[in-house]
């Protein structure tokens, strides 16, 4: 690896250690509608930072205002384009059915069926991230989760990770999961 690829990859280890601190600290929210907003929102950045990659007319879309495409429409532009594939674009179809019925359903909140919902249309990748975080306990809030909501999280959370990072990011990062005393570098 020439000086060049080795500080690209530590630049890219570096954005995604923020990201993953990121979710993290949003992720420890205790309301359902808020944690999974976050999550979700997480997934909807990654999706639209696809889209505008390879959009050649930056000034067609305002993705800020209130008349920018919704969620799961931009995650079908991006499967459209080919630039989200049908498992990533089914994964994010049920995140936004889950949001859906979070946002508009009084006293409705997370339970094991999204979390099997999700796992269903989710990455084998992503499966076994969630199953290894769901068995870890980085802090006492994490413990206090049941293990279905800690997948649910760990889903979400390598979904997003496999739509923001390059392909080479994603089996470094399972990697590191897989053997955590390998090196960094």
């Amino acid at each position: 690896m020439n000086a060049d690829e080795a500080q690209r990859r530590r630049d890219v280890i570096e954005k995604m250690t923020r990201l993953l601190k990121e979710m993290y600290a949003h992720s420890k929210a205790d309301d359902d509608l808020a944690l999974f907003l976050r999550l979700q929102l997480y997934l909807e950045n990654a999706i639209t930072e696809r889209l505008v990659a390879i959009i050649t007319n930056q000034g067609a879309f305002d993705w800020e205002s209130d008349n920018s495409p919704e969620f799961l429409q931009r995650a079908k532009m991006a499967f459209a384009f080919g630039i989200l594939e049908k498992a990533s674009y089914d994964f994010a179809k049920v995140a936004a059915r889950i949001r859906n019925q979070l946002a508009h359903r009084l006293n409705r909140n997370l339970t094991e069926r999204d979390a099997v919902a999700l796992r269903s249309k989710a990455s084998p990748e992503a499966v076994e991230v969630a199953d290894i975080l769901s068995k870890t306990a980085p802090d006492a809030d994490w413990r206090k989760r049941p293990d279905w909501k800690r997948q649910l999280i760990g889903l979400m959370w390598f979904q997003t990770i496999q739509l923001t990072g390059p392909d080479d990011f994603t089996k470094f990062l399972l990697e590191r999961i897989r053997n955590p005393e390998s090196s960094l570098r």
